[in-house]
């Protein structure tokens, strides 16, 4: 059970590293492009962007979404989650649970309301 969330967690980390790489690596060949530059790129990383200054400069304030169903409803929908998890290791597909939420008339009374 750990080690199948192990290898997720892996998994996911691994095609995050690897997506900023390309996004970094193509980043550097455009700037080549628009400078004139000929050659490869330095294989640098995307630099690491402080969003929270950057909305702070720009004058964008941003709030936290508000969570606005019920206790019991939240509880409700955990029990589904609880009920698909068959291994027991809080890893489910999103469509899967969506999919599941949306046919379960519990969950659609209170949200269709």
């Amino acid at each position: 059970m750990e080690t199948r969330k192990n290898k997720v967690e892996f998994d996911v980390e691994d095609d995050f590293r690897n997506m900023q790489e390309t996004k970094a690596t193509s980043g550097a060949m455009d700037g080549m492009r628009s400078s004139g530059m000929k050659g490869k790129g330095t294989g640098s990383t995307a630099p690491i962007v402080d969003q929270a200054a950057i909305d702070a400069q720009l004058g964008i304030s941003r709030e936290k979404s508000k969570c606005l169903l019920l206790p019991s409803q939240i509880e409700t929908m955990k029990q589904e989650y609880e009920n698909l998890d068959k291994y027991k290791d809080g890893i489910l597909k999103r469509a899967e649970y969506i999919k599941h939420l949306r046919m379960d008339m519990k969950v659609v009374d209170f949200i269709d309301a």
